[in-house]
């Protein structure tokens, strides 16, 4: 459990991780949010929605500007960590002197796969409810800017709650099953405010969102670092935006197909399940896998202090 022992040296009270977090969230959403202001301010938008920016802006525009206060968010979070625990990058990672990243494109590359043919099913039995829009000046603009920005993105969500999150919940409370619960429950709430919650439900939406969390979060201890979840929410992530776009997404973009009726149902949380399983037995065999003890104590004898 090296990633989640790596949070058992020095400087590790429990101020400092509140101080830590509650900094890095205010320069995430205040500072972070300073170019998409710029942009409202400028064009006389009293309104933060999504649809009324993207009319005043390019498509790329819209993308580089959203996209903004994650980079900012993570880059605080990474100097906190650095200022305030004297420790690097890759130690909220895995707990390790470098990321792995042969499990991050391992992942990246399996996630994407099997939701690609999930989509292409979807696809070929409801063909009516998917409108064609590929355009390739627009799609290959922005092809290279979501290359870039997407990775960043789902990293810092990936950093803040499965990676600080849970080693501060980790030096709280030693107990591997709050370190997989806890953080899991904050990933889903700080989606509350994406509009398909409030166009599909709370319910509906936050389900989903939970288990795509639970399932992360439990990839994240089995392989004891976060290059696992990221690469899977970084194809989640790319692949949506690149492909399938709907009226209520969080982030709309000009993808190849633009779907008509978006409304989940109550087989989607099934479908997710079985994706996790799936990817679960493929990781497991391929990285030796043990399933996480998730009632066990963290181990710290060997931590040095």
């Amino acid at each position: 459990m090296k990633h989640l022992q790596a949070a058992f040296g020095r400087r590790n009270d429990a101020g400092m991780y509140v101080a830590v977090l509650l900094l890095g969230i205010v320069c995430w959403a205040f500072i972070g949010s300073i170019p998409t202001m710029v942009v409202l301010f400028k064009n006389n938008i009293v309104a933060t929605d999504l649809s009324e920016l993207q009319e005043c802006m390019s498509p790329n525009g819209c993308i580089l500007t959203t996209f903004s206060s994650f980079i900012i968010g993570l880059a605080s979070f990474i100097l906190l960590v650095r200022l305030m625990h004297r420790r690097g990058f890759s130690s909220v990672v895995n707990g390790r002197d470098k990321v792995r990243w042969s499990h991050f494109f391992t992942a990246f590359g399996l996630y994407f796969l099997c939701i690609a043919l999930i989509h292409l099913v979807m696809l070929l039995v409801d063909r009516e409810n998917y409108v064609f829009q590929f355009d390739a000046g627009t799609f290959f603009s922005m092809l290279p800017l979501l290359l870039v920005l997407v990775p960043l993105q789902t990293l810092f969500e990936e950093y803040l709650f499965r990676g600080y999150l849970m080693q501060a919940v980790a030096v709280w409370s030693r107990r591997v099953w709050l370190v997989w619960l806890i953080p899991s429950v904050f990933f889903a709430l700080a989606h509350v405010a994406n509009p398909e919650v409030g166009a599909y439900g709370f319910s509906m939406m936050m389900l989903q969102y939970l288990l795509l969390a639970l399932i992360f979060g439990f990839f994240t201890i089995a392989d004891d670092g976060l290059e696992v979840s990221w690469g899977m929410h970084t194809a989640n992530n790319l692949f949506l935006l690149l492909f399938f776009t709907e009226e209520n997404s969080a982030m709309p973009t000009p993808a190849v197909w633009r779907v008509a009726d978006a409304a989940p149902s109550f087989a989607d949380p099934l479908e997710i399940l079985l994706l996790g399983v799936v990817l679960w037995f493929v990781l497991r065999r391929l990285y030796r896998w043990k399933r996480p003890a998730l009632g066990c104590k963290i181990d710290i004898t060997d931590v040095e202090k």
